[in-house]
């Protein structure tokens, strides 16, 4: 069996690069998502496109908020998408 192979050192994300305090995302969503959900992802707010797209926009404080916000989108099954950061 193959295994994968780097083709060069790991890279560091540095603090602007990585999820962080301070940094706010959008994350789009290919479903409109009922407001039954508001409340189910950590603070972001929900806003429906109007395309049949529902964008999440929020800032969460670590990284971990942010993929618990990612992972209930999958357990919906809906489409992920777009994730984008978002100047402040």
């Amino acid at each position: 069996m193959g295994h994968a192979t780097r083709s060069g050192p790991a890279t560091k994300l540095s603090g602007s690069d990585a999820a962080a305090p301070g940094g706010s995302y959008e994350i789009v969503v290919g479903a409109r998502l009922g407001r039954r959900w508001a409340n189910e992802f950590d603070g972001f707010e929900m806003v429906d496109a109007g395309d049949g797209t529902t964008v999440l926009r929020g800032a969460p404080h670590d990284q971990a908020t942010l993929f618990g916000v990612l992972g209930r989108v999958r357990d919906l099954g809906a489409p992920l998408v777009a994730v984008r950061r978002v100047p402040e």
